[in-house]
């Protein structure tokens, strides 16, 4: 084990032995990404906080879209004080003190550590692109994505309504939804199912039945369009806008209020599986019984409407915008996110997160363009679902 260099609390080590060039500058990345997230003291998922104006679906493309600049804060502060929780511009003010804590000399280090020795093997994929839809498969492909996607398991959720939210997060009150009823995936969409389908591969930890992880948002709902158009299913998104036409038959990615809906599956509590933490071991992977790297799906007992993996392995996307105080403005019926936002919903928790992370109220969000192979996102990967024939719309 040697040590690349240690500052404060933070120590970056990767083991050396048997290891060859290119994996050892896999891992130094993923060592230094997680150096950074220690020392970081802002969460990702209150990027709101800091006031930085969202971006639109086109936006994630490169289009300009000029719009007014407001504070979504203002009438959450009121709220929050007549409810005796500290109000959100608190929070506000916390993450840009945090920020300008922040040890620029060792943040300066990082970057030109990974610029002078990991440059070879470090790739970015920008948030102003989108991939080019992969080439059509052969006949034989075809039809083995056929037969791959016929043999996916898809699980019915009855319609119903449920409290979506979790009261120990400023950014999930709890309160009421309805959601119609849907199919879901079982499991996790895997690596070889994605590979089959798309002809690609983008995941840093390879293995048939391991998650497809490291793909942005719009990688999964190409995804989504390809195995709709191979199951001739009218596809959701037009890819030009992003946007989803959620009448269509085909597949999408859930919604926040789906999501969790299926993840609660009938329960009140924390987890699915109750109150105690100490049980998530038999569910999920995570941070203390992963050993460091995602794993096959199906693994962990299900949850008690049979869907695995609902909680940890990877962050699962949605289809949703993140809006930190959404939750006080959304419909009661079939809540489907804001119109426009910075970054997308994740939910689920992943394989490096703590327990905390885990819980089916728990909201995380990240930047629907952004895969970046140095810094191991590798924590990103979904599954999908589409709308039951006959539920009724709202």
């Amino acid at each position: 084990m040697s040590t690349l260099f240690e500052q404060g609390s933070a120590t970056v080590s990767v083991a050396s032995v048997g290891v060859s060039p290119t994996d050892r500058r896999a891992a130094v990345c993923h060592e230094l990404a997680k150096a950074c997230e220690r020392t970081e003291c802002s969460a990702r998922r209150r990027h709101e906080f800091s006031g930085v104006r969202p971006f639109s679906a086109a936006e994630t493309q490169g289009e300009p879209v000029a719009f007014e600049q407001s504070d979504p804060l203002e009438h959450a502060d009121v709220a929050a004080a007549e409810d005796g929780r500290t109000p959100l511009s608190t929070y506000r003010r916390r993450t840009l003190r945090a920020r300008h804590a922040r040890p620029h000399v060792f943040r300066a280090g990082l970057v030109l550590f990974c610029a002078v020795a990991l440059l070879p093997g470090c790739e970015r994929k920008t948030s102003n692109e989108i991939p080019k839809a992969p080439a059509a498969p052969s006949k034989e492909s075809a039809s083995l994505s056929q037969n791959l996607t016929n043999a996916t398991e898809i699980v019915h959720i009855p319609g119903g309504k449920f409290v979506m939210g979790d009261k120990n997060e400023v950014d999930a009150p709890p309160h009421e939804v309805v959601v119609r009823s849907f199919f879901i995936d079982k499991h996790l969409v895997t690596q070889e199912q994605f590979q089959k389908i798309t002809g690609a591969n983008p995941s840093r930890w390879k293995g048939d039945k391991n998650p497809v992880e490291q793909l942005r948002w719009s990688d999964a709902v190409r995804f989504c369009n390809k195995r709709s158009e191979l199951e001739g299913l009218q596809p959701c998104y037009d890819l030009k806008t992003l946007k989803c036409d959620f009448e269509a038959t085909g597949y999408r990615l859930p919604t926040e209020a789906e999501w969790e809906y299926a993840c609660r599956a009938g329960t009140t509590t924390p987890y699915f599986f109750g109150d105690n933490p100490a049980k998530l071991g038999e569910y999920a992977w995570f941070d203390k019984n992963s050993g460091g790297h995602p794993r096959p799906v199906g693994q962990k007992q299900p949850n008690p409407w049979g869907l695995y993996d609902m909680a940890g392995n990877v962050w699962e996307w949605c289809n949703d915008f993140y809006k930190v105080d959404y939750y006080q403005e959304a419909p009661r019926e079939n809540p489907r996110g804001p119109n426009e936002g910075q970054n997308k919903v994740l939910r689920g928790g992943a394989w490096r997160f703590s327990a905390e992370n885990c819980r089916s109220g728990y909201r995380y969000n990240e930047s629907p363009g952004y895969s970046d192979v140095c810094f191991g996102y590798d924590i990103y990967g979904f599954r999908c679902v589409r709308k039951a024939v006959g539920a009724a719309g709202p």
